[in-house]
């Protein structure tokens, strides 16, 4: 009976799933994300833990926003900060179901899980970097996933990378180097409607040599670079771990690798940053519902 129930909160889908001790995830499926109110997020909860109350030990979540992990007070929602703000949800969940609850950030999840059984696991120092709408990240300094201070570290989605720009929002590493950073100019520069443009149809026509989408790629892969060498300067640490549905183009991690190879490469003398390993998150998509298992773990074990 050693199982949770792992829930990964998200501003379309709610993911959850039934997962043991050891990691091993035994069923997943998603529902919508409740667009209202608190109430209908908990009615939505209660039609998936109540059947299967019995069977599991607690429940694990992961979720976007500034979460204290240990009192599970939900200070800011992210996408969910509609009705999901300055909540006591730990508090509240554990009252409603008479289960322990363990609530962390999605960012520190994924970077629970690389640190746990993923590809930051013999890595003392690293960091989660995840590109989706936004950019998510976790840190791990020391063989620990770093929370900061007020638990808002790993935000990386507000590295300033242009404060001269016209638009607020594009000052920010998200719009340069969330997956729009690609498929907007992409779409315009081919007169083609955003909605019209997703990944998959980006990337075939990189892989077809369209040009355009090759200079949008290569612009796109500097700054991602960017962003990654402001941060090291900053966290110097051994490797950093890139994940989100992108990473799973093989070009996007090569290409990274090239330009930070490169630099280092022919680094002037003076600089005094170590060249960090780039490599892909292992866990991906799961990657939440396992740290999630983690911090559950971690508070209860």
């Amino acid at each position: 009976m050693n199982k949770v129930l792992a829930f990964d909160l998200g501003g379309t889908a709610i993911k959850y799933g039934l997962i043991d001790f050891a990691g091993t995830i035994l069923f997943t499926d998603q529902v919508p994300t409740p667009k209202e109110s608190l109430g209908q997020f908990l009615d939505v909860l209660d039609s998936i833990v109540l059947p299967i109350k019995e069977s599991i030990k607690g429940i694990a979540m992961s979720m976007p926003g500034r979460i204290n992990h240990k009192t599970g007070h939900i200070y800011t929602g992210g996408a969910i900060s509609r009705y999901m703000t300055d909540i006591p949800l730990k508090e509240l969940l554990e009252s409603r179901y008479q289960l322990p609850v363990a609530i962390e950030n999605d960012g520190k999840c994924a970077a629970h899980a690389e640190l746990w059984k993923g590809n930051l696991k013999d890595v003392n120092s690293g960091a989660v970097i995840l590109i989706g709408f936004g950019i998510g990240g976790g840190i791990v300094l020391d063989g620990k996933v770093w929370r900061g201070v007020h638990d808002s570290a790993g935000e990386f989605s507000y590295l300033v990378t242009d404060y001269q720009h016209g638009s607020e929002d594009a000052a920010y590493w998200s719009y340069s180097n969330g997956i729009y950073g690609l498929l907007s100019p992409y779409a315009k520069q081919k007169n083609i409607p955003i909605d019209q443009i997703n990944g998959k149809l980006f990337f075939e026509a990189l892989h077809q040599k369209d040009e355009i989408a090759l200079s949008i790629f290569h612009y796109y892969v500097q700054s991602l670079f960017s962003g990654i060498l402001t941060l090291q300067g900053i966290l110097d640490v051994d490797k950093y771990c890139i994940g989100g549905g992108i990473s799973e183009q093989d070009i996007l991690i090569e290409s990274l690798r090239t330009a930070v190879n490169s630099y280092f490469d022919h680094a002037p003398e003076y600089v005094a940053m170590i060249r960090p390993q780039i490599d892909r998150c292992r866990f991906n998509n799961n990657a939440n519902i396992i740290g999630a298992l983690k911090n559950f773990l971690d508070l209860n074990g």
